[in-house]
């Protein structure tokens, strides 16, 4: 078999020539185990034809519709690597049901965001019952300044420390607090 120059690895899948186009339609025809099992054998491409197509994503949905993961025990690991390969194109991103509600967050899921969460995201929503504060703490001060819009639902006693957070930077343009 012949090496390809696009995704770096032996595997006859993985075809010099086409165009991210074509790419974006053989992989839409495809099964997603059969996109995650393409995604290890060539993660730049798949990374061009399909991670990079994500602009808004509802992560607890996205995990539960397209993979059936439903279990809170599952969350974690299949939710770090979805942030970990579609972070740096997200540009609208939320964060709702189990994945920061009594269950809590992951440690994998926390690294992924703060290590993948890129230049383009603009918008978060997190829905929660349960935080680690401290988690939010990073999770703002690395983000903060390149957010227009931040959701906190059900966080009352993070109103005033958000705002003074926040209140020094330019590119926040509102918060939304909504109350339960």
């Amino acid at each position: 078999m012949m090496k390809s120059a696009q995704c770096s690895s032996i595997d006859g899948s993985c075809l010099l020539g086409l165009p991210t186009e074509v790419w974006t339609k053989i992989l839409g025809w495809l099964r997603r185990r059969d996109i995650l099992n393409m995604d290890a054998a060539c993660p730049e491409l798949v990374d061009r034809a399909y991670w990079s197509q994500f602009r808004k994503l509802d992560l607890a949905s996205f995990l539960h519709f397209e993979y059936g993961i439903d279990r809170p025990e599952r969350f974690d690991k299949a939710a770090s690597y979805v942030i970990r390969r579609a972070g740096s194109h997200v540009r609208e991103l939320a964060l709702r049901r189990f994945l920061v509600n009594e269950y809590g967050m992951g440690n994998s899921l926390e690294t992924a965001l703060l290590e993948s969460s890129g230049e383009n995201l603009r918008s978060l929503a997190i829905e929660c019952r349960l935080l680690d504060w401290i988690w939010l703490v990073k999770f703002i001060n690395h983000i903060g300044a390149k957010l227009r819009l931040l959701s906190l639902s059900c966080v009352c006693p993070l109103r005033s420390f958000i705002s003074q957070r926040t209140s020094n930077s330019k590119n926040v343009l509102s918060y939304c607090f909504s109350i339960c």
